[in-house]
């Protein structure tokens, strides 16, 4: 058997730009799909035949889905947060279940501190450091370029409810704020990436998509190895 995924999306921001996962927004380390959306596949020998199913899973699921086809008892102890997958690799489904992230601290691809709680295509991102809140409908909105909070608030709060009644089961650390933080140094680098680093940035990525574009050490030919 083949189990092949991605712990995260490509690096489209912070430590390099060798990626992109459009449609989908963002990158590794970033609460958007294309930090948390990647491929997964499992090649089961006599079982799969190369279907695709819209079923969500996640890492968690590995666990209980190995054990599974091996034959061996599961653990429910030790794999709370995965499900198997066999069923699904049978053609079949999973019961209804949500999926959760937690990120409590900032990233250097630029990922926030923030939760997700992803049910039956809504996507909840809740923001720590000011409490705010993304929803979008991933299956009709890929690249989550409409922010429904204000059209759904009953939604946002049931979401809300299940993720913080999750996060206590798991006992998961949030983040302390920090005694050190410089309200006015943070507002000056806010300024300097607003004044001069966007068009920086915005530069350097437009010379990426010119013909003559050159990376620096130049490009890798496997001809000369």
């Amino acid at each position: 058997m083949v189990i092949f995924t991605s712990d995260n999306g490509g690096v489209s921001s912070g430590d390099g730009y060798a990626t992109s996962a459009l449609p989908l927004r963002g990158g590794k380390g970033r609460q958007w799909e294309g930090g948390v959306r990647q491929p997964y596949y499992i090649l089961w020998p006599g079982v799969t035949h190369g279907t695709r199913t819209d079923v969500p899973a996640t890492g968690t699921d590995f666990y209980p889905t190995i054990l599974d086809i091996a034959g061996l008892p599961l653990l429910p102890q030790q794999h709370q947060d995965g499900v198997s997958l066999v069923p699904v690799l049978k053609g079949g489904a999973l019961a209804d279940r949500s999926l959760f992230w937690h990120y409590p601290h900032y990233g250097n691809q630029g990922g926030e501190p923030s939760a997700i709680h992803l049910r039956d295509g809504w996507k909840l991102i809740y923001y720590f450091e000011d409490g705010r809140n993304e929803l979008y409908h991933v299956g009709r909105d890929i690249g989550e370029q409409r922010n429904l909070y204000r059209e759904y608030p009953e939604r946002v709060e049931a979401m809300m409810k299940e993720l913080k009644a999750w996060q206590k089961s798991v006992a998961a650390v949030e983040p302390t704020v920090n005694p050190n933080w410089d309200a006015e140094a943070y507002e000056k680098s806010i300024k300097q990436l607003e004044d001069k680093g966007i068009a920086k940035r915005d530069k350097q990525h437009a010379n990426f998509l010119k013909a003559d574009y050159v990376p620096r050490g130049g490009w890798w030919d496997e001809r000369g190895k």
